[in-house]
């Protein structure tokens, strides 16, 4: 099903990849510290080996020309645990690097779901949704804003309804033109199995409009 994204002001569209083929385009990399991934019928399937501090990131570099973007991926797993959608803001390895801020699947953390992360002076949480079910597309949502540096955090359901929101403005170790890469990560967890049927980034000269508003 095609998810209607909300609009974004004057957005360009500057990327989109719905992982067509059998092996990833050009400008994607991987870092495998213990996973697997394949393409097929369309989507992209990350995986971790379930063992402690194992991941699997597929990355691409990206450094914003204009003062606003946003990263969007339509996802769904096998479980609700272990996936991020992330902004890095540093140089590699991406894994374990506190130097970015993500959209996670992560049922680890006192039991959330859903997670909006991000630094401050240590690693800050917060639930931003708690769904009931796997096996279902979910889209997440980042949008960026240079000035202020702000981070929106935005979780869909395939019909484009916003199901949970939060915003970041007290990231305390990176800055807007520190962002260097973004990515699709999996890591140590119930061996969980995610598939991402696409990635896009698109760029704006205004900031995005608040989820939910219309042009």
């Amino acid at each position: 099903m095609a998810f209607a994204c909300l609009p974004s002001t004057f957005a360009t569209n500057i990327f989109y990849d719905g992982f067509d083929g059998t092996a990833l385009s050009t400008g994607w990399e991987v870092e495998n510290r213990g996973g697997s991934y394949s393409l097929s019928n369309g989507v992209l399937t990350i995986s971790s080996s379930g063992q402690p501090y194992d991941s699997m990131t597929v990355y691409r570099a990206y450094v914003p020309q204009v003062d606003n973007f946003t990263v969007s991926a339509r996802v769904k797993g096998t479980s609700l645990a272990a996936f991020a959608l992330r902004i890095h803001a540093g140089p590699l390895p991406i894994f374990g690097s506190v130097l970015g801020a993500q959209l996670e699947f992560d049922s680890a953390v006192e039991g959330k779901n859903f997670l909006a992360v991000w630094w401050t002076t240590h690693w800050y949480w917060t639930t931003i949704y708690q769904p009931s079910e796997t096996g279902v597309w979910y889209v997440l949502e980042m949008r960026v804003q240079r000035s202020p540096f702000v981070i929106t955090y935005n979780v869909y359901n395939d019909s484009g309804v916003l199901l949970g929101t939060t915003t970041a403005t007290n990231i305390g170790n990176f800055g807007y033109s520190d962002i260097r890469y973004i990515c699709l990560e999996v890591w140590s967890g119930p061996q969980p199995v995610y598939d991402v049927d696409w990635l896009k980034i698109e760029e704006s000269e205004m900031p995005p409009l608040p989820p939910g508003s219309s042009t």
